[in-house]
């Protein structure tokens, strides 16, 4: 049997204690990368929003009327990127709301027979 130095035992102590904390540390790390990112993205999303802006584009959005499509234009009229959205579907949709104002609903049968040929 070796003898180990107090100091030799101190220092594989220390570094047992490492290994064990490594998760953690790895762990607080990725938190620290993840919000790091996020708000990084966030400020990425906003300059790209506000440049598309600028550009006055604008929005069709054909199901408006499902679950989906209606998340879909609530969550385009709260973003604002678009100067006029334009929404195709099987009935007329009215908005009472002033944040409706930009969008335009068209039916789609009246489109469909406006364009076929006679």
């Amino acid at each position: 049997m070796s003898y180990m130095s107090p100091v030799c035992l101190h220092k594989i102590g220390y570094l047992f204690s490492l290994i064990l904390a490594l998760p953690e540390l790895v762990q607080g790390a990725r938190r620290a990368l993840t919000v790091f990112l996020a708000h990084s993205m966030a400020e990425d999303i906003k300059t790209l929003e506000e440049q598309f802006r600028q550009q006055n584009k604008s929005c069709l959005v054909l199901g408006a009327s499902g679950e989906t499509g209606k998340e879909l234009l609530k969550e385009l009229l709260e973003r604002n990127i678009f100067s006029k959205i334009t929404l195709i579907g099987r009935r007329q949709l009215t908005f009472e709301d002033k944040a409706y104002e930009k969008v335009v609903s068209e039916l789609i049968f009246y489109l469909l027979n406006s364009i076929r040929p006679t």
